[in-house]
Protein backbone atom coordinates (compact mmCIF):
# COMPACT_ATOMS: atom_id res chain seq x y z
CA UNK A 1 0.00 0.00 0.00
CA UNK A 2 1.16 3.53 -0.48
CA UNK A 3 0.78 5.92 1.92
CA UNK A 4 -0.82 9.52 -0.04
CA UNK A 5 -2.02 10.15 -3.24
CA UNK A 6 1.03 9.89 -5.57
CA UNK A 7 0.95 10.34 -9.47
CA UNK A 8 3.00 7.44 -10.33
CA UNK A 9 4.65 4.40 -7.98
CA UNK A 10 7.88 2.31 -8.89
CA UNK A 11 7.57 -0.80 -7.16
CA UNK A 12 10.55 -2.87 -8.34
CA UNK A 13 10.97 -3.08 -12.07
CA UNK A 14 7.43 -1.80 -11.98
CA UNK A 15 6.06 1.80 -13.24
CA UNK A 16 2.56 2.31 -12.22
CA UNK A 17 0.23 5.40 -12.78
CA UNK A 18 -2.83 6.58 -13.48
CA UNK A 19 -4.90 9.59 -15.60
CA UNK A 20 -3.15 12.01 -18.24
CA UNK A 21 -0.46 14.14 -16.62
CA UNK A 22 0.16 11.62 -13.98
CA UNK A 23 1.26 9.32 -17.48
CA UNK A 24 3.61 12.21 -18.61
CA UNK A 25 5.65 12.39 -14.81
CA UNK A 26 5.22 8.70 -15.05
CA UNK A 27 6.67 8.41 -18.80
CA UNK A 28 9.42 11.27 -18.04
CA UNK A 29 10.46 8.77 -15.02
CA UNK A 30 10.73 6.01 -17.01
CA UNK A 31 13.08 7.81 -19.55
CA UNK A 32 15.18 8.90 -16.90
CA UNK A 33 14.85 5.10 -15.74
CA UNK A 34 16.14 3.91 -19.03
CA UNK A 35 18.38 6.68 -20.47
CA UNK A 36 19.59 9.76 -17.77
CA UNK A 37 18.53 12.58 -15.96
CA UNK A 38 19.62 14.98 -18.81
CA UNK A 39 17.62 13.15 -21.47
CA UNK A 40 14.49 13.51 -19.27
CA UNK A 41 14.98 17.06 -18.85
CA UNK A 42 15.37 17.87 -22.72
CA UNK A 43 11.94 15.62 -23.36
CA UNK A 44 10.14 17.99 -20.30
CA UNK A 45 12.05 20.96 -22.03
CA UNK A 46 10.82 20.16 -25.90
CA UNK A 47 7.14 18.90 -24.81
CA UNK A 48 6.71 22.40 -22.54
CA UNK A 49 5.37 19.74 -19.79
CA UNK A 50 5.86 22.26 -16.46
CA UNK A 51 3.62 20.99 -13.82
CA UNK A 52 2.38 23.79 -11.66
CA UNK A 53 -1.24 23.83 -11.57
CA UNK A 54 -3.34 27.08 -11.57
CA UNK A 55 -5.33 25.71 -8.51
CA UNK A 56 -4.75 23.76 -5.64
CA UNK A 57 -6.75 21.20 -3.55
CA UNK A 58 -6.89 18.18 -1.71
CA UNK A 59 -8.37 15.02 -2.45
CA UNK A 60 -11.02 14.65 0.11
CA UNK A 61 -11.14 11.88 2.94
CA UNK A 62 -13.26 9.05 2.80
CA UNK A 63 -14.86 7.29 5.04
CA UNK A 64 -15.35 4.08 3.18
CA UNK A 65 -14.39 2.23 -0.40
CA UNK A 66 -17.10 2.79 -3.62
CA UNK A 67 -15.70 -0.51 -4.29
CA UNK A 68 -17.26 -1.98 -1.34
CA UNK A 69 -20.72 -0.35 -2.69
CA UNK A 70 -20.50 -2.76 -6.17
CA UNK A 71 -23.07 -5.99 -6.08
CA UNK A 72 -20.90 -8.85 -5.86
CA UNK A 73 -21.02 -11.46 -8.13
Amino acid sequence: MVEGYPRFVVDRNRVTGGGISSGLDEALRVVELLSSSEVAQQIQQRTQYYPCPPVTSTIPATQECPLDKLPSS
